[in-house]
C-alpha cells in the first residue's frame, strides 16, 4: 500500500463506513502506531479547509500510517442522524455518539493491517470522541486534541449567556469597546440588529480574570461541564497515556477548559501534567483557518509526536 488508498468496512450495525488510508513514507516508516483522525463534529473526514488531508500528509512524511474516516451517519458513510437541533447533534457527539464507530475502525485496522496501538484524535468533536474512546480502549496509547470541548452543547444551548466563561465575556467586552467609533456597529445597534442581552452581559460582567493555573477553586454550583470529560481525561492520564491538547486563543473552548475544568481540578491535573501537553495558538480561531495558525498548530503537534509519539 502506498500513497492514499480509499477503503470501506462494516461497523457493528452493519453500516458501510468509508475512509482513506495515508501510507507512511517508506523512507521514514519506523513508527509502530497508526494515527486515526476522527470526525470533527458533523464534518466529514476532510475537515474544514482540508485540514485532515494536510495533517495526514504531514504525519505520513514523519513515518506514520494515518487513517481518516466518516463515522456512521456522517459524510459518505451509511446511517442517519435523527436529531433536529444542531445543539442536540453536537451534544450527542460530546457524549460519545461516534465512539463505537471509532472502536470498530480500530478493530478493522487490526484485522487488515495488524495494527495494535493507535494515536487518535482530531478537531473539536474528533478530540472528544478520541478521549472517550481512549477511556474505553487501551489500544489507544495517545491523544491529539485540537480545541477539545469540555462542556456540553446540549446544556449550554438551554441558556448560552448563563454559561459564558469570564475569558469569553472579557473578549466580547474588549470587542465592544474597540467598535465604539464604528458607524456600522452603531447603525446595527440603533436599528435593533444587535444582541442586546449579550452586550449587557459582557459589559456588566466582572473584568477581573484569574491567572491561568492558579490553585484550585470550588466548581461553580451550576455548570455546563460535560460530566464525562473529567472522568475520561483522568482515566487516560492515570493509566500513563499521553495527550497533546492544542487550543486557539480566540476560541471560547480554551476559556472553558481553563475555567471550568483546569481550575476546579488543578491539583489532580498537576499530578499528571508531564503526560498532558497544553498549547495555545495566539489569536487563532477554532478551525485554524489562516495558514499561519495552521502552521503553528502543526509545528506544536509534530514536535510533540517527535518527542512522545
Amino acid at each position: 500500500m502506498s500513497g492514499k488508498t480509499p477503503v470501506q468496512f462494516l461497523n457493528r450495525n452493519h453500516k458501510r463506513l468509508f475512509g482513506m488510508i495515508h501510507a507512511a513514507d517508506p523512507e521514514a516508516a519506523k513508527q509502530e502506531r497508526v494515527i486515526v483522525l476522527l470526525s470533527p463534529g458533523i464534518k466529514s473526514r476532510v475537515a474544514p479547509h482540508r485540514l485532515y488531508v494536510k495533517m495526514s500528509e504531514a504525519f505520513a512524511r514523519m513515518g506514520y500510517t494515518v487513517f481518516r474516516f466518516d463515522p456512521e451517519g456522517i459524510g459518505d458513510s451509511e446511517g442517519e442522524i435523527h436529531e433536529d437541533l444542531m445543539a442536540d447533534v453536537l451534544g450527542g457527539v460530546e457524549f460519545g455518539r461516534f465512539v463505537d464507530s471509532t472502536l470498530d475502525a480500530l478493530d478493522w485496522l487490526g484485522r487488515e493491517m495488524g495494527a495494535t496501538r493507535f494515536i487518535v484524535g482530531g478537531l473539536c468533536g474528533g478530540a472528544i470522541t478520541g478521549l472517550l474512546a481512549a477511556a474505553k480502549d487501551e489500544r489507544i496509547t495517545a491523544l491529539i486534541g485540537l480545541g477539545i470541548p469540555c462542556t456540553s452543547s446540549a446544556i449550554t444551548n438551554k441558556d448560552p449567556y448563563r454559561f459564558m466563561s469570564r475569558g469569553q465575556l472579557e473578549g466580547y467586552k474588549q470587542g465592544y469597546f474597540k467598535n465604539l467609533l464604528s458607524l456600522k456597529r452603531w447603525w446595527r445597534f440603533v436599528t435593533l440588529q444587535s444582541d442586546y442581552k449579550m452586550i449587557w452581559t459582557a459589559l456588566t460582567s466582572s473584568s477581573k480574570k484569574k491567572d491561568h493555573g492558579t490553585a484550585s477553586e470550588p466548581a461553580a454550583e451550576v455548570s455546563d461541564l460535560n460530566p464525562l470529560f473529567p472522568e475520561a481525561l483522568f482515566s487516560v492520564l492515570e493509566s500513563g497515556r499521553r495527550m497533546c491538547l492544542v487550543f486557539s486563543e480566540a476560541d471560547r473552548l480554551y476559556w472553558d477548559f481553563d475555567e471550568k475544568f483546569l481550575r476546579p481540578h488543578h491539583d489532580r491535573f498537576a499530578r499528571h501534567a508531564d503526560l498532558c501537553e497544553v498549547q495555545v495558538i495566539a489569536e487563532a480561531n477554532h478551525i485554524f483557518s489562516f495558514p499561519e495558525w495552521e502552521q503553528a498548530m502543526m509545528q506544536k503537534v509534530e514536535a510533540w509526536l517527535s518527542r512522545c509519539g
